[in-house]
């Protein structure tokens, strides 16, 4: 994949699991169980996370590894779709979208085939590349109306801030700077903060820009109710050249298997 030397990302060959001799109704109820207690754990070590953020205390990356390891496995083993129904009960659109656009990257590294840690990075830089939007206000972020331009502009240095928060963060992975810094520049220069181009803009930034629409789409925000996948889908397809086609088919691929 296009990423930096600091990444060891790369693409592989699609590997679907084909679970047998597990009946279905066992398995389900098995999944649900499992779905909802690798989501737990994961938000028990963010809470952690969020606090020394909000606290401004020291923060060990190395807390990231034990963070993502229960939702890694619940993707792997095709069980994120009762972690994200579980997510619908979480009233906090910030926390909630963020632990989608994880779960989401974790989706993007199935389709690639990517290892243990590199999915772990990019469930990483998924959940943090909007830690920025905790800075700006609560009127805002709930504001039932559409955003005006004012809005916009303010809402769109959360990418700053997101980087700012991250620098705080002693061993932050470079690709998690990357997916933060990238996840809203569009192939046809149309993005923000800084209207890169198409060979500008790496694999785990348009990975990024992918999951984060989808995540936005198919979520309940206040002044829009949530589309079903088939229509985010269909939206996400019509923007073309801003978003990456190939990449955005091999998503679709793994998330309607």
């Amino acid at each position: 994949m296009n990423t930096t030397q600091s990444s060891q990302i790369t693409s592989k060959p699609m590997d679907t699991p084909n679970p047998v001799g597990v009946p279905e109704h066992s398995s389900k109820k098995s999944a649900k169980n499992k779905g909802h207690s690798s989501l737990q754990k994961t938000i028990d070590h963010l809470e952690v996370f969020a606090k020394s953020i909000a606290n401004n205390t020291p923060i060990d990356h190395r807390i990231l590894q034990t963070t993502w390891n229960p939702l890694v496995d619940c993707v792997k083993n095709d069980e994120y779709k009762l972690a994200l129904q579980t997510l619908k009960g979480y009233s906090s659109t910030f926390y909630s979208h963020s632990l989608r656009v994880a779960i989401f990257m974790c989706v993007f590294a199935k389709a690639l085939n990517l290892s243990k840690p590199e999915t772990i990075l990019l469930a990483s830089g998924g959940y943090m590349l909007d830690l920025g939007m905790t800075l700006l206000p609560l009127s805002l972020l709930n504001k039932p109306e559409v955003f005006s331009n004012e809005d916009l502009q303010l809402v769109q240095k959360h990418v700053d801030y997101s980087v700012e928060i991250l620098e705080t963060i002693e061993g932050t992975d470079p690709l998690v700077f990357e997916i933060t810094k990238l996840h809203h520049e569009r192939l046809d220069g149309s993005g923000y903060p800084l209207g890169l181009q198409s060979w500008q803009i790496n694999d785990v930034g348009r990975m990024a820009a992918i999951a984060d629409i989808f995540a936005a789409l198919t979520d309940k925000r206040p002044h829009r109710p949530a589309l079903d996948t088939h229509t985010a889908f269909i939206k996400m397809e019509d923007m073309g050249k801003a978003l990456d086609q190939d990449l955005l088919r091999q998503f679709r691929d793994v998330l309607e298997s």
